[in-house]
């Protein structure tokens, strides 16, 4: 089998909540370089689907999948910088990932870029760009961003 029809095994897998066999489904098709892969991979070691939880193993994935281009392994990648799970806490890595996948249109991703400039996490604080990357959030979808927009009026 492909590494698509491997990664897309491995989906259907893990919503029957398969998740040893999505594991290795995902792991088959990420050695073979399919990104999305990788970041399933690496979504399956944070939370401990199918293979023991080891965040540095996810770290791991969600970097092969980021450096890719691929944006939810970068909007993963920047949530492990920002908590040090994996990795040493880097305010500015995690903006930097969270950046790379918002600009590319990651809803998740604009909500915590637009966070960082509420926070002066990583960047310097403004509220300009906060509300910017909120709208951005809103219209792909985020919530979060839509609820804040509304108490915003």
């Amino acid at each position: 089998m492909d590494a698509e029809g491997l990664f897309l095994r491995g989906k259907t897998l893990e919503q029957q909540e398969k998740y040893k066999r999505a594991a290795k489904c995902y792991l088959r098709a990420a050695k073979k370089g399919h990104a999305a892969a990788q970041c399933r991979l690496g979504y399956c070691y944070y939370y401990g689907h199918g293979v023991p939880q080891d965040y540095e193993q996810a770290v791991e994935w969600y970097t092969r999948s980021a450096e890719q281009g691929d944006t939810d392994g970068q909007f993963s990648l920047g949530v492990c910088y920002a908590h040090g799970e994996g990795v040493p806490q880097d305010k500015e890595k995690a903006a930097e990932w969270s950046r790379k996948a918002a600009e590319k249109g990651n809803a998740d991703a604009q909500y915590n870029l637009a966070l960082c400039y509420v926070k002066a996490f990583g960047v310097e604080r403004n509220a300009q760009m906060a509300l910017e990357w909120f709208k951005k959030a809103a219209a792909h979808g985020n919530e979060s961003a839509q609820e804040i927009l509304r108490k915003l009026g």
